[in-house]
């Protein structure tokens, strides 16, 4: 069966704002894909980090964005998504994104799990066994943020660790709103036989027994599937040019990158550090995640 976008829209209207989503219902009903007719009221984005919700799939979902004293106009949107058992405050204190944000005059999403969680297709938790439809509430705070603050529709960017990662991978399956994606220490769930036209970055540590880069057959029969064959999935359904591969040396091993260019200015990588762990990378291990992943994303416009 073929796999259908979602677009969802983004709003320009100051006024009433139509929150795209796809209906789940109750926590544990099936997921619709349908609209949700029902209008909201844009919540204001002021300076500085706060909490903000949005109704999706009649679920009242919380997420935080972080917005700089000078914003580009329009601005670009970032999401960053936490690992199972994290928090939207959690990750935005970890990784740096609001300093870059400053920089770039950028707005950063960080969304809340489902008790902590993601459904981001086998995995995670409550969110994944109930069916929670988080491409439906990640579509419908685009519209909510791009209502109070104007988004550039162009760069717009999708990254997470872990849970978070696998989140953005079936953002940049199953839509068709984000310029590219820099998942980290996670892996793909969803089935993405033709993907969007989105660039990937995916930055993972060799050593990661969590999220293993060789791939793993779960607890509950899942099998999970080699990190390398799932992107270079990507390079073929983007059609890009042959992969190269550069080597560098470092206190933590070898640091591998696995590079290709595809039609349309997209890319795909993968980067991984030979002795890194299950971590979102600071500089100190040897890889810099926020660093990488925004300059990717920075080069990257749809």
């Amino acid at each position: 069966m073929s796999r259908r976008l979602r677009r969802g829209r983004l709003s320009v209207v100051a006024g009433v704002l139509s929150a795209v989503l796809a209906a789940c219902g109750a926590p544990g009903e099936s997921v619709t894909g349908e609209p949700d007719p029902t209008p909201v009221a844009p919540s204001p984005v002021a300076v500085g980090s706060a909490s903000h919700e949005v109704v999706a799939g009649g679920l009242t979902r919380s997420y935080r964005v972080y917005r700089p004293q000078q914003v580009a106009d329009p601005a670009p949107l970032v999401f960053v998504f936490h690992g199972h058992g994290g928090s939207a405050a959690g990750i935005e204190r970890h990784t740096g994104w609001n300093e870059w944000a400053d920089r770039q005059g950028a707005l950063i999403v960080y969304p809340e799990g489902v008790q902590a969680g993601f459904n981001a297709g086998n995995c995670c938790g409550v969110a994944q066994a109930q069916q929670v439809d988080d491409v439906a509430a990640t579509l419908a705070t685009i519209d909510a943020v791009g209502a109070a603050v104007p988004v550039d529709p162009a760069r717009i960017y999708s990254t997470g660790f872990s849970n978070g990662a696998s989140m953005s991978y079936r953002l940049g399956c199953e839509t068709d709103r984000f310029a590219a994606i820099g998942p980290v220490a996670g892996i793909q769930y969803v089935p993405c036989e033709s993907p969007s036209n989105t660039s990937v970055l995916h930055l993972h540590g060799l050593a990661d027994a969590t999220v293993p880069p060789a791939g793993q057959t779960r607890f509950d029969g899942t099998v999970v599937r080699p990190l390398e064959e799932v992107v270079a999935q990507w390079r073929s359904g983007l059609r890009c040019a042959p992969a190269t591969v550069t080597l560098v040396d470092t206190d933590e091993g070898d640091l591998r990158t696995i590079a290709a260019s595809c039609p349309g200015g997209r890319d795909v990588t993968l980067i991984t550090l030979e002795r890194l762990g299950h971590t979102w990378p600071l500089a100190a291990d040897g890889l810099d995640a926020t660093a990488r992943v925004s300059q990717f994303f920075e080069e990257h416009r749809r």
